[in-house]
Parts: C-alpha cells; sequence; structure tokens
C-alpha cells in the first residue's frame, strides 16, 4: 500500500515517534474521525476493535462526514474523540485530541497512525484478546462444522 500511495515508510514511523500520547487510561470510549477520503478505513478501525476488545470498550470511526450524521447526538465524559485534523464539532470539547497530519498523508499513514493508536488503547486496557483467544482458536471452528482447531498465530 506505501509503495502504491508513494509513502516514505520511515517519515510516518518518526510521525508516529514525536507523536505525544494522551492518557487512554482515563477514558472508556474512543472515537476516531477521519479525513473524508479516508473514510474506507474506519470499518477496518472497527473490525480492529472486534477483534481486540469485543464488549468491552467502545472504539468508533467515523469520515469527517459521517460524522456530521448525528454520530455525536449523545456525548460521554469519558469517551476521547481522537481526530486526524481539526476537530470543531464532535465530542466534548475537552475531550477532543486533533492530530495534524501531514499534508501529503495517504491510506499507509492513517492506517498505521490508527492501528498505533489502537494498540496504544490495548495496552491501557485489560489483555481481553490474549485471554480468549486460545478458548476461540478451540471453540471457533465449531461453527464451520469442524472440530479441527485453529493455530494460535497471535498472543
Amino acid at each position: 500500500m506505501a509503495a502504491a500511495g508513494k509513502e516514505e515508510v520511515g517519515g510516518i514511523k518518526a510521525f508516529i515517534k514525536k507523536l505525544k500520547l494522551v492518557d487512554f487510561k482515563k477514558y472508556e470510549a474512543y472515537s476516531f474521525i477521519l479525513p473524508d477520503e479516508f473514510g474506507a478505513i474506519a470499518p477496518m478501525l472497527e473490525i480492529k476493535r472486534n477483534e481486540l476488545f469485543g464488549p468491552y470498550v467502545s472504539l468508533r470511526a467515523f469520515s469527517f462526514g459521517e460524522a456530521r450524521h448525528a454520530k455525536f447526538v449523545n456525548n460521554y465524559e469519558k469517551e476521547l474523540v481522537i481526530s486526524f485534523g481539526e476537530n470543531k464539532y464532535f465530542g466534548l470539547p475537552k475531550n477532543r485530541w486533533q492530530i495534524k497530519i501531514p499534508k501529503r498523508a495517504g491510506n499507509s499513514f492513517i492506517m498505521a497512525l490508527a492501528y498505533y493508536l489502537i494498540g496504544k488503547i490495548q495496552e491501557s486496557k485489560p489483555a481481553y484478546f490474549k485471554k480468549n483467544v486460545e478458548k476461540f482458536c478451540l471453540e471457533g471452528p465449531k461453527a464451520y462444522g469442524s472440530n479441527k482447531p485453529f493455530s494460535v498465530i497471535v498472543k
């Protein structure tokens, strides 16, 4: 993806290393707001939420255009709204974290940054995935009509 978009991986990594993180432990819910041109990445972040947190942590992802459609009617004191770009409207003002992204940012940049931040959120929470992945690998195949367990390739 980086090669197709002519993005420099080293620049993405350097940006992420310089980022001053917030205290993710202060929050119970997280929303990502992505520039409209990267809206197709939002469902990937939702999938990552399902995999890592299941029902235990709220993590939502929208493009700025989607966010305008009443996604923030209900604001929550413990929700961090992470926007890639300026956010004047969504979430409680004190809970907005606006990350200024470079003009040359492409799909690889947005995806790497978002996945990195989700990893940091994961670090701040109990190890839901690690605790449950082996059980899933034993029982999950039954939904496919098989008793042969999945291989545990991550923990």
